[in-house]
Parts: structure tokens; C-alpha cells; sequence
């Protein structure tokens, strides 16, 4: 009887155990999966390095969901449930398409935009002003003559004349002065010079080579001999989807836009490297110190000290040779000369 009892027992205990360690992994699971409601102000590139390891393959870690037809677009108020190798939307707010009949309905105001990969507050002004050329390709380019008054200086209102349009289609341009080039210091080589957008004008007339035009926007004072080149349509924020290159690409951080040596998280950065290169919008970077060679203190024998990971990039422009990336990661100052490579 004892005995019996006793297997009883050891039959319970086990059973309990099995039981107490399959509800512990069950509970260990659902401890990892975060529920989380999207904001305004979120962007993918935060929560992904808030929830996943590596916040630039989120793209790789949705999971199927048929009643979403664009999982990479999300939007404030969608649900989100994330694990370690997951990401899924569980309620999406966005609008379906439905079919109506004839009676009264009730709109909702719209005014809701996806969330951007980055925020557009740091990348828009280069991605809509901003332009590197060839050496000598903007002096090919139309040009301000000078004011219709005489003036030299010239601001928005002001008219100007100009030279060199040749595209009676276009009304609308905007207008460069040639600045520095963008060089490697280590090289030497030039890889294209930047231009920098003083302002935008409106066609008024043209006679033959000369034309008549209104100054509609003037970032600073405007110039003759300023090169003047057709207005594109208007930029929308891109969505970029992170990824890294096909092939293995080897760039180094040319120039840091706003005038200093040294760059840190959400900085804009000029890289060598464009769409010769096969580099892409969206393209992510590990950025590397670059290291120079030191003399040991005790043997006084000089020793190159190994490139240290010090931050992440994204590609946001591309021109021929080189392009405009934002620094995602860093920790460390990011410096002229620092290498960025495929990770």
C-alpha cells in the first residue's frame, strides 16, 4: 500500500514538473513578446533598435500578413507585436478599400502618414536642395547675368537676367553657386564639387539667349555668374528599407556638410562612392575609425592599431561617385577619413 502511495506520489511530482516546466517556457516566450502601439514621432529604424538586435534588418523579420498589403508602410495607431525574430502588425488602422452605396456616411479626418525609416527632419533639406556634380559639369550650365537694375546683390523679388536657358518648357529653376570640391584627403583625389542652393526662380520671358527672371526664394544674396539649373518636381519623403549590399563596398567618409572634422548620431556625412559604385538609397554601412600608425612606448617599433566598428549609415542620395548618408549608430566621434563598408 506504502508503495503504492509513494509511486503515486513520484507519477505526481513528475507529472507537476513537466507541467511547472512547460508553463515556465510557455510564460519565458510570452515575456519576450512586446505589444507595442505605434506613435506619432516613431520611426522603424527606433523601434527596431529598441526591440530587435539589429535594427536594420526589420525589413527581413515581418511576418506574413495577407490583410496587410504594404507591411513595410505602418502607421500611427497600428499594433504592433514583437518578438526577438518577429515583427507583426495585429490591428492596422489604415483605411481598406470598400465598396459604398448610396447613403449618408461619416468620414474620419485623414491626416495620418506612415512612419518614416528615419526622421525627414534631417535628411529633407539635402534631399531637396542639396547637389555634388562632376568638376566643370556646372559650368556648362545656365547662368545669372546680373540684376535688371544694376544690382549686384539680389534677393527674392528682385528680377534678374540670365543666360544660357535653352528648355522654353520650364518655367520654374533653382539657382547654385559652385562651392568646394569633395576630396579624399588621403588620396587626394576629387571626387565632385558641391553646389549650394541660394534660391529658386520663376521664368517671366526669354529674347533669343537672354532671359527674364523673378526671384521667388533667396537663401542668400545671389550673385552674376551664378549657375541656374531646371526646378524637379517636388520631393516627397522617401521610404527607405534598410539593407545592406550585395557586393562588398569599401567608401570613406569624404566631408561632413555642416563645416566641422567630426560627426556623431544623426549627422549627415558625404561618403565616396555612388551609383558606379552600386551603391543605393537604403544601403546600410558599418562605419570604422580609421587608425594610423603609433609607436609602441616600449619598443618604440611602430604598430597599426586594428579599425574598431564605431557606427552604423544609411545611404539616403546617390550621385555618380559619391553619396549622402546619415550616421543611425555611433559610439564614437565619427572623423574625416573613417572608412564605411558593407557589414
Amino acid at each position: 500500500m506504502t508503495h503504492r502511495i509513494t509511486r503515486s506520489l513520484n507519477k505526481l511530482l513528475h507529472i507537476a514538473a513537466i507541467a511547472t516546466l512547460f508553463f515556465g517556457v510557455i510564460h519565458a516566450q510570452a515575456s519576450e513578446l512586446v505589444r507595442h502601439t505605434v506613435v506619432k514621432g516613431d520611426t522603424l529604424w527606433d523601434l527596431s533598435d529598441t526591440y530587435l538586435e539589429s535594427p536594420w534588418l526589420w525589413p527581413e523579420l515581418w511576418e506574413e500578413n495577407k490583410s496587410i498589403e504594404n507591411p513595410n508602410l505602418i502607421y500611427p495607431g497600428d499594433v504592433l507585436l514583437i518578438s526577438p525574430t518577429s515583427i507583426r502588425v495585429i490591428r492596422s488602422t489604415r483605411l481598406r478599400t470598400e465598396k459604398l452605396s448610396p447613403k449618408i456616411r461619416v468620414s474620419e479626418p485623414l491626416g495620418r502618414e506612415a512612419i518614416p525609416t528615419i526622421e525627414p527632419e534631417a535628411i529633407l533639406p539635402f534631399i531637396s536642395q542639396s547637389i555634388i556634380v562632376e568638376p566643370g559639369e556646372l559650368d556648362l550650365a545656365a547662368y545669372v547675368l546680373q540684376g535688371i537694375d544694376d544690382r549686384i546683390a539680389l534677393g527674392k523679388g528682385d528680377r534678374i537676367y540670365a543666360r544660357g536657358l535653352t528648355e522654353p518648357d520650364i518655367s520654374q529653376y533653382k539657382i547654385y553657386r559652385i562651392s568646394s570640391p569633395v576630396t579624399d584627403r588621403v588620396s587626394g583625389e576629387t571626387f565632385g564639387i558641391e553646389g549650394v542652393h541660394l534660391g529658386n526662380a520663376t521664368l517671366i520671358g526669354s529674347e533669343e539667349d537672354i532671359s527674364v527672371l523673378e526671384i521667388t526664394r533667396a537663401n542668400q544674396a545671389i550673385r552674376p555668374g551664378d549657375r541656374i539649373l531646371p526646378l524637379k518636381e517636388p520631393i516627397l519623403l522617401p521610404y527607405y528599407f534598410p539593407r545592406k549590399p550585395d557586393t562588398q563596398i569599401d567608401t570613406r567618409i569624404l566631408k561632413i556638410p555642416k563645416g566641422v572634422n567630426e560627426a556623431g548620431r544623426r549627422d549627415i556625412v558625404i561618403i565616396s562612392g555612388g551609383d558606379t559604385n552600386g551603391l543605393e538609397e537604403g544601403h546600410v554601412l558599418e562605419v570604422f575609425s580609421r587608425k594610423f600608425e603609433r609607436p609602441d612606448p616600449v619598443t618604440g617599433e611602430l604598430m597599426k592599431l586594428p579599425d574598431l566598428k564605431i557606427g552604423t549609415l544609411i545611404v539616403f542620395q546617390t550621385f555618380k561617385r559619391v553619396s549622402y548618408a546619415i550616421l543611425m549608430e555611433t559610439t564614437a566621434s565619427v572623423k574625416i577619413g573613417d572608412r564605411a563598408s558593407t557589414p
